[in-house]
Formats: C-alpha cells, structure tokens, sequence
C-alpha cells in the first residue's frame, strides 16, 4: 500500500502502511539536554560586535527554543538565529550589531525534541571592546532572577489545539549571579511555603536553576501556583534575599490557534502568505508578546523578533505576512507561534527579576508546486547490524526521510534525516545508526 505520508519501524516484517523491521528493541534513557559549548566562550573579552554566537547542544532542540541577549541595563539586543546539524546547533547574529564596549548577557530558554527542559548553563556573558559593567569582574555585571510557565500545545487541523504528549506544562526558576559573587547555596520558597533547592551548574558554578514539569495540568497549577517566589541566596558574604512575583493578574496566554490552518496547508510560494491566528486574550501592553518561527529541514527560514526584542510582535497581533519566495515549492515545514506574557523588574542597579509565561502551539505548513506523488518503503534488508531501505518515488520529486524513537511523538518532533530531489524512481538509504541502539520509527513525507 503506497501513501504520502509512510511509517517503517524496526523489529518485524509486516505487510500494510506501517513496515517493521527486526531487531533487538532496546529502549533508550532520554537525558536531560545541556548545552556542550558556546562561542564566544563565556566571559570572554575583546568580542567582535559583528560576530555571530553558537550554541552546541548534547542533542537534537525543539527549534522554538530561543536565545536572548540584554546588555547591563536590562535592554534586549535583537538577534536573528538559525539552526544547524540536526537542530543541535544555534546560531544567533546580531541584527544591527552588538553595542560596542558592553557586556552582552544570553539566555537560553527551551527543551529538547521530546520536551525536556534544558538544564545545565543556561545563561552567560561575553564582552565586546574592551569590556564593560559597573559590577562584577566584567562578565556577569548583574544578578538576574527568573521565573517562568510554559504550556506546550499542537495544532494538526482546523479544530483547538491539544497539550503535547511529552511534559506539556513546564515551570522553571533560575539564578545568574554577577561574577563577583559567590553562593554556597541557593533555596526556592514556594509561595505556599514549600522549599526546593536550585542546582549549581558544573561548567559555570554561579549559575544556578530548578526546572519541574508535568502531564496534569491540575497537579501543575497546584505544585506551581501564582504568587511570590523567594530565593534565598546563601554565601560566605553578601547573602540575598528577593521575592520574585509570579502576578496573579499575569494569566496564563490562551493556546495559539491558527484561523486558516487549511490555507497553510496549500501555500503558493510566489505569492505573500498572510498567516493568522485568534487574538491573544489581554494581549494590550508593552509585557504581550506575540513569536512566530518556521523552520524548513532544521533551519528557521523565517521568524518575527524573539522574547520581547525590538522587533517582537505586539501582543495584540493577529496575522503575519510570509514574503514571497521564502518558502521553497513542495516542502513541507513546521512551525510554531507563541504568545507570551513577560514582567521585567529592575530591583536595583545591580539585580533584575524576569518572570513571564508563554503558550506555544506547533504545526505544520506545506507549499504547492514541484514534482509529487505517491510514496512507499521497499527492499527493507538488515546487514552487519545496519538498516537500509530504498524509497519508491516519482523522477524529481522532493521528499523527506524522518525518525523517531517514539511513534506518538509530534511529526514537527521527528528528527530529518535526509531531504532529497530524486533523480530517478528509486532512492536508496542507509542509517548508519547501529540497530542495537534501540527501536526506530522512519516516515517519508512529500516536500523537505
């Protein structure tokens, strides 16, 4: 049976749509995601006010995460950025420059594929000039304490979106403290009382979070209420006490849902595309926010300005033009659109509270045009522990090849393997993943 959108997955043989393979099916332990490296190095001095920043991750994101840059006053420095190698890699780049003799603060807010907060060093600094700040040591020249809630959602037709699979409620809370400082521990009071301990981080010791996540939302509200949140900063010197306020007039931002989601489906990419949604409810006022991404084979080909830079769309926003031509013809692409509701509070000169709570809803887009047609998995062969497939397919047509190790992930979640204009009937493929890693699911889709 041939169809568009066609399953395989590894350990046996059957006949039909979904095509299974054998093999051992060991399952894998999903860690927690971190970022591995960043340049410029953290803290460093002398940085280019041009230059790009990256981000390499222990694993493939939800390219809805973002990266934020501030200066030392609290102001947000507007990046355009990009992903790479799998979505394992982000590149953000200045969009008029960074300023030049200031130190540049980043944050990086998000989870990975399978919504796993991202833990670890999130947050950082470099200097461009000569350096800069009127506090700290010339990397963190302020403490910043956040807090937030995230609500993760999927649009796959006309109807309200659903909360995702994976951890759809997310709650994190977070410490940088400037880099003359030094705490021995940090403490969380909940504003009923309850007490947690913020982890430090290995690489940078002085960066310290807690994240917690939930599939109830009922249990969620209930650990994670509104209200005042505590830290408690514990050191030799200079302990801090500071109430961050979770408001209970900031609601949490209705779910996205896109007005013509069948429109989206049939894009004609030489002509403007207007995207559009219903409103973000009380999306008036400087702190509303409204972020659209869309990304096409792990590359955002198209976004509005991140977490309240700039260019950021107004909260009361409800559609978008996509120019003509920058959607390439027969793909298919995954986006999402969040509304946020953010309070920015600059304590004193040198300690700035940021809480804020976002609803993110992904989907998919296509666009018309170019060769298609029916799609389907032949000659499946296991060989030295190798999986190998050929896809059956029409000359010049675009098609996709994704996997994932869960079956009820969302397709936006599955990882791009190969994107491909065939030059002929028949494309053959070959996982070099050994098939002892675990069980694997594989679809081949029309478009990239």
């Amino acid at each position: 049976m041939r169809t568009n959108d066609t399953c395989l997955h590894r350990p046996r043989v059957l006949a039909g749509v979904v095509l299974i393979l054998a093999l051992s099916g060991l399952s894998r332990l999903q860690a927690q995601p971190t970022i591995v490296s960043v340049s410029p190095i953290n803290g460093a001095t002398g940085v280019a006010t041009s230059s790009h920043v990256v981000f390499t991750f222990s694993t493939a994101m939800s390219t809805y995460s973002q990266a934020v840059f501030t200066n030392d006053a609290g102001s947000f420095l507007p990046v355009t950025s990009a992903w790479s190698a799998g979505n394992s890699v982000l590149t953000c780049t200045p969009v008029s420059g960074f300023p030049g003799n200031t130190v540049v603060h980043w944050y990086v807010l998000g989870f990975d594929a399978g919504a796993t907060p991202l833990t670890g060093t999130t947050s950082g600094s470099f200097s461009t000039g000569a350096g800069g700040g009127s506090s700290g040591s010339g990397t963190n020249a302020l403490t910043v304490f956040s807090l937030s809630k995230s609500y993760l959602f999927s649009q796959t037709n006309t109807a309200s979106p659903t909360p995702e699979v994976f951890n759809p409620y997310q709650f994190g809370a977070s410490t940088s403290l400037m880099s003359n400082r030094t705490a021995t521990t940090i403490t969380l009071t909940f504003p009923a009382a309850g007490i947690s301990n913020l982890s430090d981080t290995i690489l940078t010791p002085q960066q310290w979070y807690f994240v917690g996540f939930d599939t109830n939302q009922t249990a969620f509200e209930s650990d994670f209420p509104q209200g005042l949140y505590t830290f408690n900063v514990s050191a030799t010197t200079s302990n801090q006490t500071l109430a961050v306020s979770l408001p209970a007039n900031m609601p949490q931002p209705n779910a996205p849902h896109l007005t013509n989601y069948t429109a989206a489906q049939a894009i004609n990419p030489a002509a403007n595309f207007r995207l559009g949604w219903d409103p973000l409810t009380g999306g008036a006022g400087t702190t509303n926010f409204v972020f659209l991404t869309v990304i096409h084979s792990g590359t955002n080909i198209f976004e509005t300005g991140g977490l309240t830079t700039s260019n950021a769309l107004p909260g009361t926003t409800v559609t978008v033009t996509i120019p003509s031509n920058t959607l390439p013809a027969g793909s298919t692409f995954s986006g999402a659109l969040a509304f946020y509701h953010a309070l920015v509070v600059t304590n004193n000169a040198f300690n700035v509270s940021v809480s804020y709570r976002v609803s993110i809803t992904e989907f998919s887009l296509a666009t018309t045009g170019g060769a298609s047609g029916p799609l389907s998995f032949v000659n499946p062969r296991l060989s030295s522990g190798t999986l190998a497939f050929d896809v059956s397919c029409s000359v010049g047509q675009t098609f996709s090849i994704l996997s994932s190790s869960d079956l009820t992930r969302p397709l936006a979640q599955w990882t791009v393997l190969l994107t491909t204009n065939s030059p002929g009937t028949i494309v053959h493929f070959v996982d070099p993943r050994p098939t002892t890693s675990g069980a694997m699911y594989y679809r081949v889709r029309n478009g990239g």
